[in-house]
């Protein structure tokens, strides 16, 4: 090799090399700004408390050019540049299901399923939040493929967490992103909830909850609530039996689980029982 392109080359690696260490000096200076850091950071105790910020990304409602397609939305969060994502499950776009009534008004339900279709998520991203500064949400719905191209997007900026109440829904105007100019291209719902709880603790609620760590942030199924009836009955006459408990599963509407709240719940029905 040439001289000066050893020389080159050797200049390049050092600029890499203090640039890498400038950025690494950077990180550990600001700490960990991503769940999975925090989660995995021997530097942060497991009292320390954190605050979560879970977005349930729900149901969308979108143009009907758009049936058929499998879909996701990639949440990000914080400002243009510095912010971290989390992407959906996939959903396919499908024609809203007729209702009861479509049979006495045809006409007026052919024409709603003929602008729009359905697509549910089911979906929630926990990300670390940001207590004490404004926070900024931005949501993009993908197509599904190798570059995931965005069709849609909506943009929620919210108060610090700390002044957030604990659960609050939204129903998101989404705008198309054709070069034709910004149009309505349908409604997404979503939900913000807050919890601040000690780290060892918040580790243990994502593992019973089965929660999957993306690359910067936690991922995890909206799952349904079923209602149903617990009873104990008396044991028989041998006194080495223990208490039977008999339980009756009944079919219920699906509801939204929120985040962390079933889990104490049942810690204290748990206890009370």
């Amino acid at each position: 090799m040439e001289p000066v392109s050893i020389l080159l080359a050797t200049v390049a690696i050092a600029v890499y090399a203090a640039h890498r260490a400038e950025q690494m000096s950077e990180k550990a200076r600001r700490g960990p700004v991503t769940l999975p850091e925090l989660l995995a950071a021997t530097t942060v105790d497991d009292c320390a408390t954190v605050q979560v910020l879970a977005v349930h990304v729900l149901n969308s409602s979108l143009n009907r050019q758009l049936l058929g397609n499998r879909l996701k939305v990639r949440v990000k969060y914080g400002e243009p540049g510095v912010s971290i994502h989390c992407d959906t499950a996939e959903a396919v776009a499908s024609a809203p299901a007729p209702s009861p009534a479509a049979r006495y008004a045809y006409r007026l339900d052919r024409v709603q399923s003929e602008h729009h279709v359905k697509a549910n998520f089911g979906t929630t991203c926990i990300f670390l939040g940001q207590r004490y500064t404004e926070n900024l949400l931005r949501f993009r719905v993908m197509k599904h493929g190798l570059l995931g191209r965005t069709v849609a997007k909506a943009e929620l900026r919210v108060s610090a967490l700390n002044m957030l109440g604990a659960w609050s829904e939204y129903k998101m105007q989404l705008e198309g992103t054709s070069l034709k100019g910004s149009q309505i291209f349908g409604q997404l719902d979503i939900a913000l909830e807050t919890r601040v709880m000690p780290k060892g603790e918040l580790r243990q609620y994502l593992s019973l909850l089965g929660a999957q760590q993306q690359q910067e942030a936690f991922l995890m199924g909206i799952l349904p609530v079923t209602e149903g009836e617990v009873t104990q009955h008396e044991a028989s006459s041998s006194a080495d039996d223990e208490a039977v408990v008999k339980g009756q599963f009944i079919t219920a509407p699906p509801k939204v689980r929120r985040f962390l709240g079933c889990i104490s719940c049942g810690r204290q029905e748990a206890s009370e029982a």
